[in-house]
């Protein structure tokens, strides 16, 4: 049990360290390192991460084998741990998570919706702004409102947008979506 929480909290400490540094590295305007990735292989690798993987979380993907994006893999993966993140730390144990990509005419929409608590409508233009946490975040004592903001920045750098939108799944949760740039399938991978 020890060994567990000791885990937990260097994940949420390494975590941290590395929202601080890509944040940094975003707002110093250093150019994002660009490959073409395979969607569904950084949606599978995020979630094998013991964190998502342990989450007691029902978690439903659809994303198409052969979608591709050309965009910067550590921060793509950071930006998928810190939604699912938060879908996890804002729901209850069993509740579900969806996951869905598509092509939409060139632009990779790909959304993360949650069954999660949610937030008050009020709050979804503060969500990705730097140490937002919501006022429901008093119910869980992780996360440091830097995650969204990455999040954004990311996804901006990348030639994108996000957006949150409410509910989530049924009359519940939040849903994040972010638009990339696609890569047509026939395109070389890097």
């Amino acid at each position: 049990m020890f060994l567990t929480t000791i885990l937990s909290e260097c994940t949420r400490l390494d975590n941290y360290a590395s929202n601080l540094l890509e944040l940094s590295k975003l707002e110093g305007d250093e150019a994002l390192r660009m490959q073409v990735l395979v969607v569904n292989d950084v949606v599978g690798s995020v979630l094998s991460l013991p964190y998502i993987h342990n989450a007691e979380r029902r978690i439903q993907v659809a994303v198409p084998a052969d979608l591709l994006v050309r965009t910067n893999t550590t921060l793509f993966e950071l930006t998928l741990l810190n939604i699912l993140g938060n879908a996890i730390n804002f729901s209850d144990p069993g509740s579900r998570i969806e996951i869905e990509a598509r092509d939409g005419q060139g632009i990779l929409e790909l959304g993360i919706r949650d069954e999660g608590h949610g937030l008050a409508s009020a709050e979804l233009p503060l969500i990705f702004d730097k140490f937002y946490r919501g006022t429901r975040a008093h119910f869980s004592s992780t996360g440091s409102g830097l995650g969204l903001a990455i999040a954004k920045g990311f996804v901006a750098a990348s030639g994108g947008s996000i957006n949150a939108s409410l509910p989530g799944i049924g009359d519940r949760g939040m849903t994040i979506t972010m638009r990339l740039p696609a890569v047509a399938s026939d395109m070389k991978l890097v």
